[in-house]
């Protein structure tokens, strides 16, 4: 029993609703698989081709074909899904100097570690086995993620629909091309949210946790989320969904540390700018040359200041999860703004919540889980 399980009250549903939401998760499936499919049909059916190898990306490459024969390749240098390749084969890094050592900043790729881990089977899979495993977690993904969307947009007080914005998101999308961990990350974020608004205060933690160890960015989620849990009188749930999450990313950190602690670092890369808006400032000239990158911009930055708004005067958790993330697009730097294709990655719960917070009245409208305004139930 949670300090706020008492506060949990079903929303009102009408016969059959309910599974609406399941409809939604299915349809997500439903839209992983046919993209899938679109992109493994005119390749032959090599699950490589959503790996994202590079055609300059040398040590990469000679890695998989060592392991996989003939791999496709991508203009220049790729993207993620080589890496998490590596990591899969080996994600404790048991053999760093056998496999690690093919990625090109080791500490800071390891960071990444449970969509690897996973796709991995914890390093048991067969290699051959890997990139299928790699794809239907992220087309399983986007079905649990829109699912998950769909009830709390639901519970809310919204049309379950609405959780096909998870499945439909331009930024999961890109993620799901490129072989990243982004689809699978916010998964367990939104699957987290879901947690909380059923009172379950344990697997909340632990998802968010999971969103974490996903993607690091995701840590900064759990602490939106946590602060609305605060501010609602929810002080031990609020602790929890931080200080879980921070105890496994700081314990993964330590144990990578110890294990690739011989092996180069790599060139120092950070998607950060130390200079507030000058990321954005810097992609204008970028843009202009773009016209698809100019309109997704101003049309971004019109969504960041109308869900900014919106998810303050009706907070939600998941509302208050991504404008945490969205308080990190000031500080990002030019090379994540200046295309449409990295900046929708960045902000991709952004992109969700905005949708969600958009068709729901939130706490100000009615009573909903997790909220101390709302009272005990009767």
């Amino acid at each position: 029993m949670t300090e706020y399980d008492s506060e949990v009250r079903e929303p009102q549903t009408v016969p059959g609703r309910v599974l609406t939401s399941w409809r939604v998760g299915m349809i997500g499936l439903a839209i992983g698989i046919a993209l899938a499919l679109r992109v493994l049909i005119p390749a032959g059916w090599d699950p490589t081709v959503l790996l994202a190898f590079g055609e300059n990306s040398t040590v990469q490459n000679e890695y998989a074909r060592s392991l996989l024969g003939e791999i496709v390749t991508r203009p220049m240098e790729g993207h993620d899904g080589k890496y998490f390749f590596i990591q899969a084969v080996d994600p404790f890094y048991l053999e760093p100097w056998e496999n690690a050592v093919a990625l090109d900043r080791p500490r800071y790729r390891a960071q990444r570690m449970l969509y690897p881990t996973l796709a991995g089977l914890g390093g048991v899979a067969p290699v051959a086995a890997i990139p299928w495993m790699m794809i239907g977690l992220s087309v399983l993904a986007l079905g649990v993620g829109s699912w998950a969307t769909a009830e709390i947009t639901r519970r809310l007080g919204g049309p379950p629909w609405v959780g096909l914005a998870f499945a439909l998101n331009m930024g999961l999308l890109s993620e799901f091309y490129i072989g990243g961990a982004g689809v699978v990350a916010f998964a367990f974020g939104v699957l987290g949210v879901l947690a909380l608004e059923r009172g379950r205060g344990s697997a909340g933690p632990v998802a968010l946790a999971a969103a974490a160890l996903t993607r690091g960015a995701m840590l900064l989620f759990a602490v939106g989320v946590a602060a609305l849990l605060w501010r609602r009188g929810h002080k031990r749930a609020a602790v929890a969904s931080v200080t879980v999450p921070l105890i496994a990313v700081g314990g993964w950190w330590a144990y990578v540390a110890w294990r690739l602690g011989d092996l180069p670092s790599g060139p120092p890369v950070s998607p950060f700018d130390l200079v507030p808006f000058r990321g954005l400032v810097g992609a204008l000239d970028g843009w202009i040359e773009d016209p698809f990158d100019l309109a997704f911009g101003v049309v971004l930055i019109v969504l960041m200041v109308a869900f900014a708004v919106r998810a303050t005067v009706r907070p939600s958790y998941l509302g208050w999860g991504a404008l945490a993330v969205l308080a990190m697009a000031p500080v990002l730097s030019v090379d994540v703004w200046q295309r449409y294709f990295d900046i929708s990655r960045a902000l991709a719960p952004v992109l969700t919540a905005y949708v969600v917070v958009l068709f729901t009245p939130g706490a100000s409208g009615r009573a909903h889980l997790g909220s101390v305004e709302a009272g005990p139930s009767p």
